[in-house]
């Protein structure tokens, strides 16, 4: 955690609520009473007086009011100032003894530092005010002196409970500096002598006499200004910076904006992610496959348009994977159930009763235990699973094997009765015209999510199965044209699929941070609807997520507009009080959207399917994760190994790291009819070996759900 992170937390714990601590490029720290905003300068001093500063400033949130009070007031601000400060660190001390010794230790070496701006000046020169502030901020690093007429006003100033018992306090000192200055008035007027009538003539000349004739009057005279200004000096109201403000707050102040970093470069913008309207972003399940059956049924081939498009082979290929795939899907069903029973086991108690077992009555001569026991057994808890898919243009390559997998785990979770959704996160402008919204400005600081982001609903336990079969036969056509496309590079390969993508479900970009975002309201929504108690998250993906936006107020006209997003970002949870910080560039911004959802769900796992090149995922284990060397080494074996890995990292709670081509490699017995043994021996090794890994990944995914 950094420094802003670790105050920002201490504040919280001070106010005694989930305050909103935000650390930016200001000068003076503010507190927004109303929604709760706890504004601190980042100020680059010791922790002490970092401490010191923080216990401050919630010391106003906590007890200074914020309205009518605070405007005409009845003396100058500073005074209430000094009053009020001495009085919330009074009351902060109150409620937390232990920080006695941070006020202390800030304010000394504050001191040191000449914060206050008193260590050329002689202490008994100072104002009433000054003096006072001194006296309960330094204590006894400095000796203040006061005058018997003087202990009483200081006295009210600690004895102050409420703000309003601080002005009347500022006001009494206010009004005694005045009268005392007033009497210094009196005492510096030169007496007139009225005695002599002579001396009366005398003077009247003198006045009449030019003063430009007299060089020597010239001379008395700014001899005669000279004393004035010694004296007042020497007197205990002078006041160097010649104003009614208390000076030494004023240098707190003054001093305190010298060490607030400025640099707005590199200040954090603090977020939030939108309540997304999921019926503004969802595209139905039936109408995806609704306009890729009306693509077809139009669709005419260039060279044979008379002939309609023959899908025999695809269906075919469909009708053999889910045959093979019943035996992958009754491992996966037994897994999880044994899981699920191990998890209930763990939790189950044995509790005895005050009832006798009438068949231990013959054992009570050896046996003391003759009362029946009864066990708790806890009922499990429903699971569901909510599927992203990334729809981006680099998956053309692996599209085919990516929903191959998919949809083994969609006929697992239908076998087992968990409900699912899948959704594939598009940038795609072709469902623009089912929008029945005109897109609205956002809020200042919160995301933007853009107007052609959608998550196309592909499949989901609500389904039929006859609907749900269709479905995902006409998405497995699409999949394998994909692979026919560009998963062959040799251009005269035969090709028995029909090519002919409808436009919706072409490929784009990447917005996995929008799709991450709107779990915000998706992961809610999807419990409510199934009365599920825990939801899984599992994310299939190949890349980075595209650059996300924000919301931002324009300083030249003062109105919302989009921009890009700033370098440092520090994502803000209203719900859970928590931050997170992260810069805005490729995975960290993701990672940093997963911490936040996982905070804001802690019911929830978050999985994820990485697939990539030898050299990609080798990148990904040495330089995007959090692992320990030992971890990472033991990842980076285990993927040379088998060519599939998983960790804890990049916010995923586990992140199967998986080679593209070994996603649903064949398994298949093939040998030819004349092969030696040795080469059924190796050919068999092979099959068990490739059947072990794809097992091994499955395995570690049901540890995740169970």
């Amino acid at each position: 955690m950094t420094v802003q992170e670790v105050k920002g937390t201490l504040a919280k714990l001070l106010a005694t609520e989930n305050l909103v601590v935000e650390h930016r490029a200001v000068s003076t720290a503010s507190f927004d009473v109303h929604k709760r905003i706890l504004t601190l300068p980042i100020w680059n001093a010791k922790e002490i007086v970092f401490n010191l500063l923080v216990a401050h400033e919630v010391g106003h949130a906590l007890f200074t009011p914020d309205g009518d009070l605070l405007d005409n007031l009845p003396c100058p601000k500073s005074y209430v100032n000094v009053t009020e400060d001495a009085r919330i660190e009074k009351l902060m001390k109150r409620k937390f003894a232990g920080i006695s010794k941070d006020f202390y230790g800030g304010y000394k070496q504050l001191h040191e530092d000449d914060f206050f701006s008193v260590k050329e000046i002689n202490t008994e020169t100072l104002k009433l005010i000054d003096r006072i502030n001194l006296y309960y901020k330094l204590g006894a690093n400095a000796f203040m002196p006061f005058t018997p007429e003087e202990i009483p006003l200081r006295d009210a100033v600690g004895e102050a409970e409420s703000f309003q018992d601080a002005i009347d306090a500022a006001v009494a000192i206010k009004e005694f500096e005045q009268a005392e200055a007033d009497q210094q008035k009196i005492a510096n007027i030169p007496e007139v002598d009225n005695n002599s009538g002579g001396g009366s003539d005398q003077q009247q000349a003198q006045d009449e006499e030019p003063a430009s004739e007299s060089d020597d009057g010239e001379e008395q005279e700014s001899d005669s200004d000279q004393g004035q200004q010694d004296a007042d000096l020497d007197t205990p109201s002078f006041n160097r910076n010649g104003g009614e403000e208390a000076m030494t707050d004023e240098s707190l102040e003054e001093a305190l904006q010298d060490i607030a970093s400025q640099n707005s470069n590199n200040e954090t913008r603090y977020l939030e992610i939108p309540n997304v309207d999921l019926k503004h972003v969802i595209v139905d399940p039936k109408m995806v496959n609704d306009m890729a059956q009306t693509y077809w049924s139009e669709y005419k081939h260039p060279l044979t348009p008379e002939t309609g498009l023959d899908w025999t082979v695809s269906d075919q290929n469909y009708n053999n994977f889910k045959k093979d795939c019943n035996r992958e899907v009754s491992y996966l069903q037994k897994e999880f159930e044994m899981k699920k029973s191990a998890a209930a086991h763990a939790r189950e108690s044995i509790s005895k009763t005050g009832i006798l077992d009438t068949a231990k009555l013959h054992q009570y001569l050896y046996n003391e235990d003759l009362f029946k026991k009864v066990t708790v057994r806890p009922d499990g808890k429903n699971h569901g699973l909510i599927f992203l898919l990334d729809w981006s243009g680099s998956m053309a390559e692996i599209i085919h094997d990516t929903f191959k997998q998919l949809l083994s785990l969609c006929f697992f979770c239908r076998k087992s009765g968990i409900p699912f959704s899948v959704y594939a996160f598009v940038s795609d402008a072709s469902y623009a015209e089912f929008r029945d919204y005109e897109e609205s400005l956002g809020k200042e600081n919160d995301f933007y999510v853009a107007k052609h982001f959608h998550l196309v609903e592909m499949l989901n336990g609500d389904l039929n199965n006859s609907t749900f079969d269709r479905y995902a036969r006409d998405l497995y056509r699409v999949s394998q044209m994909y692979e026919q496309r560009y998963g062959n590079r040799n251009p005269f390969a035969e090709r028995p699929v029909p090519d002919c993508i409808p436009s919706h479900l072409m490929l784009g970009g990447t917005p996995l941070n929008e799709a991450i975002m709107c779990l915000q309201t998706l992961i809610p929504a999807f419990s409510a609807k199934h009365g599920v108690e825990k939801c899984h998250v599992t994310i299939l993906t190949d890349g980075e997520s595209n650059w996300s936006g924000c919301w931002v107020k324009s300083s030249y006209d003062d109105k919302v507009h989009r921009s890009a997003m700033p370098s440092n970002v520090s994502i803000r949870c209203r719900k859970s009080g928590r931050t997170y910080n992260s810069p805005q560039w490729g995975n960290y911004m993701t990672e940093t959207l997963l911490r936040y959802m996982k905070g804001r769900f802690p019911q929830c796992n978050f999985t994820g399917f990485r697939l990539g090149s030898t050299r990609d995922i080798n990148y990904i284990l040495q330089n995007f994760n959090n692992l320990t060397q030992l971890q990472r080494k033991s990842a980076s074996d285990v993927f040379r190994k088998h060519k599939s890995t998983s960790a804890p990292m990049m916010g995923y709670q586990e992140l199967f790291l998986i080679q593209s081509n070994k996603l649903n490699e064949d398994v298949e017995f093939d040998v030819e009819e004349d092969a030696s043994k040795a080469q059924i021996t190796r050919a068999f090794k092979k099959t068990l070996k490739a059947k072990s890994n794809n097992k091994k990944i499955l395995s570690s995914f049901i540890n995740q759900i169970a």
